[in-house]
């Protein structure tokens, strides 16, 4: 029996990522820096385009949103829109996570800040989002 015991606790040591020191590539189910640091640069923008893709069918279903609706679902959708390439959407964002505090915090916050900083967003108030963004999510 001791045996047997043995066996399971050194399987379960093994297999077990419960004793895995290895950062995970997502955060709350999304995927995080260290998973785009492991994209390459057309698996990035691939990602970023189904992203916008979504925002697009959204779009397209805006009219069965009630009315009262309507204006904060743009407001939301906008928030991650710029008229920019994909490719230096992906330079900002590998730039957003050279910052190593900002690794856990989900790719699509970072898009939400890049947008943001792209627009013009005054540095004090982007600052302070990334703050929040590091509190949320670096436990």
């Amino acid at each position: 029996m001791k045996t047997f015991f043995l066996i399971v606790i050194v399987t379960l040591t093994l297999n077990s990522s419960a004793f895995s020191q290895t950062p995970s590539d997502t955060t709350d189910g999304w995927l995080n820096g260290r998973g785009w640091e492991t994209l390459n640069r057309l698996d990035k923008m691939q990602f970023l385009s189904g992203l916008y893709e979504g925002i697009r069918i959204l779009a397209d279903d805006l009219d069965a949103a009630l009315p009262n609706q309507r204006k904060l679902i743009t407001e939301k959708m906008m928030a991650y829109v710029v008229r920019q390439k994909l490719g230096d959407l992906v330079v900002q964002i590998d730039d957003f996570y050279k910052d190593r505090s900002n690794v856990e915090i989900p790719v699509t916050k970072a898009v939400f800040w890049v947008v943001k900083k792209t627009k013009g967003t005054p540095t004090k108030e982007l600052d302070d989002l990334v703050v929040g963004f590091r509190r949320l999510w670096n436990k």
